[in-house]
C-alpha cells in the first residue's frame, strides 16, 4: 500500500513536471509567434514607408523634371542603402523622344544613371557655353539682339557671325534642357520584391 502511494505520488510529481514544461515550451512558442508577428509589422510597415516615397510617381502626368528627381532618389539609394541594408536595388526605365536638335538627350531609353549623367552632362555644356564676353554672359547677349548688333560686326572679335553662333548653341542647350523637363510621362510598369513588397522597378513612357 505505502509503494503505491509513493508511486501515485511520483506519478503526479511526473505529470505536473510535464505539465509545467509543457507550459513554458507554450509560452516560449507564443513568445516567438508574437515576436515573430511584430517583426513582421515592422518589416511591413518599413516597406510601405519606403514605397510611399516612389508611388506618388506612379501616376500619369509626371514631368521630367520630376522624373530627374526620382532618378536621382533611385541613384542615391542604390549607392548608399540598397547594398548596406541587404535590399534588392531599384531600376528605372524612362523612354522618350528625343528633341529635335538634342545634343544630349539623343538616346529614346535611359535608367537611372544615364538619364541623370545626361543631366549633368547638359548643366555642364550650358555652363560652358554661358562664357563672357565684353564683360556679359552670353546668356545676357541672347535676350538683347539689338545691342548685339550694335556691339560686333565683322571686324570685332567675335565677329558678329561667330557671337550669333555662340548665342545660338546657347539657346539651343538651354531649349533641350527645357523641353525635357517639360516632357510629361505616364508609369507603365510597377515591380515589387516579392519577399519583402518593396518596389524594385518602375517604368515610364512619354504621353
Amino acid at each position: 500500500m505505502e509503494n503505491a502511494a509513493k508511486a501515485l505520488q511520483f506519478a503526479a510529481g511526473l505529470l505536473i513536471t510535464l505539465l509545467i514544461i509543457s507550459a513554458l515550451v507554450y509560452g516560449y512558442s507564443r513568445l516567438s509567434e508574437i515576436k515573430q508577428i511584430e517583426q513582421d509589422n515592422e518589416r511591413d510597415q518599413q516597406s510601405a514607408d519606403f514605397n510611399l516615397q516612389y508611388e506618388v510617381y506612379n501616376r500619369s502626368g509626371v514631368y521630367g523634371s520630376e522624373l530627374l528627381s526620382l532618378a536621382n532618389k533611385i541613384g542615391d539609394y542604390n549607392i548608399k542603402q540598397a547594398d548596406e541594408q541587404g535590399y534588392q536595388e531599384v531600376s528605372l526605365s524612362i523612354t522618350l523622344t528625343p528633341p529635335i536638335g538634342a545634343q544630349v538627350y539623343t538616346n529614346t531609353t535611359y535608367d537611372a544613371d544615364s538619364i541623370t549623367q545626361c543631366y549633368d552632362t547638359l548643366a555642364e555644356k550650358i555652363r560652358t557655353a554661358n562664357e563672357t564676353i565684353k564683360g556679359k554672359s552670353i546668356s545676357y547677349w541672347a535676350g538683347s539682339s539689338s545691342e548685339v548688333r550694335t556691339t560686333f560686326n565683322d571686324t570685332t572679335s567675335p565677329t558678329l557671325q561667330q557671337m550669333t553662333e555662340k548665342i545660338r548653341n546657347y539657346n539651343s542647350l538651354v531649349s533641350e534642357r527645357d523641353d525635357i523637363s517639360r516632357l510629361t510621362f505616364k508609369c507603365t510598369k510597377v515591380e515589387y520584391d516579392e519577399n519583402n513588397g518593396r518596389i524594385i522597378s518602375m517604368k515610364f513612357e512619354e504621353e
